[in-house]
């Protein structure tokens, strides 16, 4: 997204943060809604419990 801004635009700022890509990369941050990352934990949850599930099925069935 920077490279391509930069290619449009020609922005010194856009340059310089690509020419110290690995000192800047720790300052971006990852945005999203409340609502998607906590339907993702959900999911993420689910799987879990899902997966132990089976785990323990096949702990019946192997006896």
């Amino acid at each position: 997204l920077i490279e391509s801004h930069f290619r449009y635009t020609g922005s010194p700022r856009a340059a310089q943060i690509l020419e110290n890509w690995e000192s800047r990369l720790p300052l971006f941050v990852k945005i999203m809604p409340i609502e998607y990352r906590k339907s993702l934990e959900r999911m993420r949850l689910e799987e879990e419990v899902n997966a132990e599930s089976v785990s323990a099925t096949e702990e019946v069935f192997r006896g």
